[in-house]
């Protein structure tokens, strides 16, 4: 693989991890947790590929940001040298913190020879599948298993931002007519409800 894989890159949010920050939402996922809001997103085959230095110039080029959130998808699924690359620019040029959503749990990265090197580069990491089960609306978490690891000082400074913290907002865009893209971590049950509310106004949505 000579580039990295992305759905989607967002030049600024404040649903999915603390302050204004960028997202990209990495393509593919080998984990395949029941009831992932991104299933359909992992199956598609629309999605970009781009080299790892012009993805940080798209990250840096966002004035006034404190943040990066990797999501997906699942970011240890990409090409590791190529996220390493990535990761790397970008903490040269910006003093960002980063914050990545896995479903792997740490322990299995740190006994992953190549995986574990992409975590020098994160500052705070969610890990763990995510369970429907465990949903109770934890913020910035999908399940209540998922547990938040701050890997560095600069991470360990945004802790009681996290502690204890409950409610999730969304942030949605809307293109093309009908069109619309969502952002940050949905309530439980939140494709089902939405398709029956417009089913309702004789809507049909898809994902």
């Amino acid at each position: 693989m000579s580039s990295l894989l992305i759905d989607r890159f967002q030049e600024r949010t404040r649903v999915l991890g603390p302050g204004e920050r960028s997202v990209v939402w990495f393509h593919g996922c080998s984990r395949n947790c029941p009831g992932c809001v991104a299933a359909e997103m992992n199956r598609s085959n629309d999605y970009e590929t781009i080299d790892p230095v012009k993805l940080s110039d798209r990250v840096c080029s966002v004035v006034g940001i404190e943040g990066l959130t990797l999501s997906g998808g699942e970011p240890f699924d990409q090409d590791v040298p190529l996220m390493i690359s990535f990761l790397d620019v970008v903490r040269q040029r910006m003093n960002l913190n980063v914050m990545a959503y896995t479903g792997y749990c740490l322990a299995e990265l740190r006994n992953d020879r190549e995986r574990s090197r992409i975590l020098p580069f994160i500052d705070i990491l969610i890990d763990g599948p995510y369970l429907e089960t465990e949903d109770h609306g934890e913020l910035w978490r999908g399940s209540a298993n998922q547990q938040v690891h701050f890997l560095s000082e600069r991470g360990a400074a945004f802790k009681e931002l996290f502690d204890g913290r409950f409610g999730r907002k969304l942030e949605f865009e809307f293109r093309q007519g009908l069109q619309f893209s969502f952002t940050g971590v949905p309530p439980k049950g939140f494709k089902a409800n939405l398709r029956r509310i417009l089913r309702e106004k004789d809507i049909e949505i898809s994902w």
